[in-house]
């Protein structure tokens, strides 16, 4: 039952591509939109929502790097392959961005441990492995950011993950 589910909200999905906000699938907890760019929209009764896109040129794409913080940008001339924007409906908010470049591994890990070497930001966690490091960094209870960098061949894969917890 679950895979035929599943398949019917793909099949709506793709059948969507091109045309206006279509609704994929409702329930009554919430619906899931997809529109002509290619982003797919969430939320739920509750006021939650999450934004996923799987292109460069979306509304979500810039929202999502609009909603980095300056010590974890774009990286310069990357290419955003994903992002998505979440909100729960009560000040808590985050974002994941993929981004794509050819740039040489060092080079783009310089630029990050530079960007949060003047962020005033504990660090939380480094990792540093052959083709793939890891920098998390936050506050005690209310933000965060992870990025990480792969080296994948020819080009650099690096995910930004931020998240902000509002405090009352």
């Amino acid at each position: 039952m679950t895979m035929r589910l599943v398949a019917g909200v793909l099949l709506l999905g793709l059948a969507a591509c091109g045309s206006p906000d279509v609704t994929v699938a409702e329930t009554e907890d919430g619906k899931v939109t997809r529109s002509a760019d290619g982003t797919y929209k969430a939320s739920n009764k509750d006021g939650a929502t999450m934004e996923a896109s799987t292109s460069a040129d979306s509304a979500t794409a810039a929202a999502a790097a609009k909603a980095l913080p300056d010590f974890a940008p774009l990286y310069p001339g990357g290419k955003v392959l994903s992002s998505m924007t979440l909100d729960d409906g009560k000040g808590s908010t985050g974002n994941v961005v993929t981004i794509e470049t050819a740039d040489d591994f060092q080079k783009v890990l310089a630029f990050y441990d530079g960007k949060l070497a003047g962020s005033g930001m504990d660090s939380k966690m480094r990792v540093d492995q052959p083709g793939m490091a890891i920098r998390g960094v936050g506050t005690e209870n209310d933000m965060g950011t992870m990025i990480s960098i792969n080296d994948a061949g020819d080009m650099r894969t690096i995910s930004i993950t931020h998240g902000a917890k509002k405090i009352d």
